[in-house]
């Protein structure tokens, strides 16, 4: 699987992620052109400048909740789509992945 599948898919959790979040967890060292590629994909990704505590500023980046993105049109928390009813094909498309990939989200 690609590193943007893998950061679509953390930020189909709900999660945000950091470039320093993506580096320990997913070994992707350009988070940034990630983002990239998933925007130009049509996703929905707002970014929010922090500050750690050195000073150092850092962007954290999670799913724009604007109403047309086209990854939130069905979008629904993990919990719910951890029930029973929602562990069909057509729930997993909606979350933007592969029924071979619904485990990893828990569908």
């Amino acid at each position: 699987m690609s590193q943007k599948d893998k950061i679509r898919k953390h930020l189909l959790t709900g999660q945000s992620i950091t470039a320093g979040e993506a580096l320990l967890v997913y070994g992707c060292f350009r988070l940034a052109a990630r983002i990239r590629e998933l925007r130009e994909d049509g996703v929905l990704i707002d970014a929010v400048m922090k500050r750690d505590a050195n000073g150092k500023h850092y962007a954290s980046y999670r799913l724009s909740s604007m109403q047309n993105n086209p990854l939130n049109e069905s979008l629904m928390p993990l919990s719910q789509c951890k029930t029973a009813a929602y562990r069909t094909c057509d729930c997993v498309r909606s979350n933007g992945v592969s029924c071979d990939d619904a485990e990893d989200i828990g569908c």
